[in-house]
């Protein structure tokens, strides 16, 4: 896979958009730690280096596609017990909400965490998960028990519908997609 999915400053909402544009000096942007990028970078990358270590077939097992049309890309990435699923999305920040059902991700039972929003949700009888997407967010859900202890997601919530006002993550959607396009390819690889 690519070394870097994601240009250096991307988290921080560098406007670059090409060579040598898009290598802006990182120190202008005082490396802004609660920038939503920033947050959403650190996260997906504990959340696969916490998947590698449950699993060294992680990094081997390769993505398997779950749902796909003209708006949606969704992945499950890693062995059972360490799988991530993604979801992203074409939708902008100002995007509908809506209810997506991806089956194929878990297994009937599983309690399950969404991890960009923190929202905890069980999968249904066959195994399938109802995605609230709103905002033109993604979702990235892992199994509760993986991430037990490892501070990702240490208070969660019941997951439901999006609310109204638009969350950290949501408020920056149009650079977030190009960013989590790039992810999907460094996460899943």
């Amino acid at each position: 896979f690519p070394p870097r999915a994601v240009y250096q400053g991307q988290e921080q909402h560098f406007k670059g958009n090409g060579t040598p544009y898009n290598r802006e000096p990182l120190w202008i942007s005082k490396y802004d730690k609660s920038a939503p990028l920033y947050q959403l970078t650190s996260t997906l990358n504990k959340v696969r280096n916490n998947a590698i270590k449950l699993s060294k077939d992680y990094v081997n097992t390769p993505a398997e596609t779950l749902f796909n049309d003209v708006n949606h890309l969704c992945l499950r990435k890693g062995p059972y017990g360490s799988q991530v699923v993604f979801c992203i999305n074409n939708q902008s920040s100002k995007g509908p909400k809506y209810e997506l059902n991806i089956s194929g991700g878990f297994h009937p039972g599983d309690k399950v965490v969404e991890v960009t929003r923190c929202r905890h949700t069980t999968a249904d009888a066959t195994g399938t998960i109802t995605m609230y997407m709103g905002n033109g967010e993604p979702r990235v859900y892992v199994h509760a028990d993986a991430i037990k202890g490892t501070g990702i997601c240490s208070d969660t919530k019941e997951d439901g519908p999006v609310g109204n006002a638009a969350s950290g993550v949501g408020s920056t959607a149009g650079i977030m997609i190009a960013a989590l396009a790039s992810w999907a390819v460094f996460f899943f690889a």
